[in-house]
């Protein structure tokens, strides 16, 4: 799951929740989607005056909470079971060039 969230002291303040979780099995295409998703959060702040920060909520898919609690879904984190970073976790980096 990742946020973005706008100045808390500003009266138009947005704040934007995406789900980042996959159906499981995860495979290349879900993880493609998934990794556009996560940049689409970090451009959408970078191009967003006030913007001041994305919070991405959990590690790895090792201990996300996401399969505990959505059915037939998971794999929502930028890191692999196996803790190997999945291209989520390049895309976010990409996302700040934007602009």
């Amino acid at each position: 799951m990742i946020d973005a969230a706008a100045g808390r002291a500003d009266p138009d303040a947005r704040h934007w929740n995406s789900t980042t979780a996959c159906k499981t099995p995860s495979d290349e295409v879900r993880l493609a989607r998934q990794a556009a998703e996560y940049r689409r959060v970090v451009e959408a702040c970078v191009n967003v005056d006030g913007c001041r920060g994305v919070t991405v909520w959990g590690f790895s898919d090792a201990d996300s909470r996401v399969p505990r609690f959505v059915l037939d879904e998971g794999a929502a984190c930028r890191w692999d079971e196996g803790h190997r970073p999945k291209p989520a976790y390049h895309a976010m980096p990409a996302g700040f060039g934007a602009r």
